[in-house]
């Protein structure tokens, strides 16, 4: 990065009025490459005007008791030299305080979006499950 255009000021168009402002301290350590996990994240490909704030939803919060808990979670695989994010769906079942299974699936790319809003509605994880073609 040149130092001129961190020293230089600016001039606004729209103002005429000279502004010496530095660059944000992220663009000066990453160059100008904004490397944030959550807008790398395949699953924000989806509008955001489709997702609604918690606190507005319609939803619950939380899922009854007794149908399981499950989350979204994403890893990295490298094959090849090549990153490739992959979604996976960890889950658990509980009866008298007792776990008794505690496991994750692979989400296919095909039914991610089926699956993210199963899990954004609160669905049963069992329900969750039988998309993903297991049977508890």
């Amino acid at each position: 990065m040149e130092l001129s255009r961190i020293c230089a000021p600016e001039i606004s168009e729209s103002s005429n009025c000279c502004q010496n402002h530095p660059p944000p301290v992220s663009e000066l350590l990453l160059g100008g490459i904004d490397n944030s996990p959550s807008k790398n994240n395949p699953s924000n490909d989806v509008k955001q005007s489709e997702i609604t704030p918690s606190k507005d939803s319609s939803s619950k919060t939380r899922r009854h008791k007794g149908l399981g808990s499950g989350s979204i979670q994403w890893k990295t695989i490298t094959l090849h030299g090549k990153d490739y994010p992959q979604a996976w769906y960890h889950y658990e079942f509980w009866k008298d305080g007792d776990r008794l299974v505690k496991k994750c699936k692979y989400i296919p790319k095909r039914l991610l979006g089926r699956i993210e809003k199963l899990e954004a509605d609160k669905a049963p994880v069992r329900e969750i499950l039988s998309i993903l073609q297991l049977k508890l």
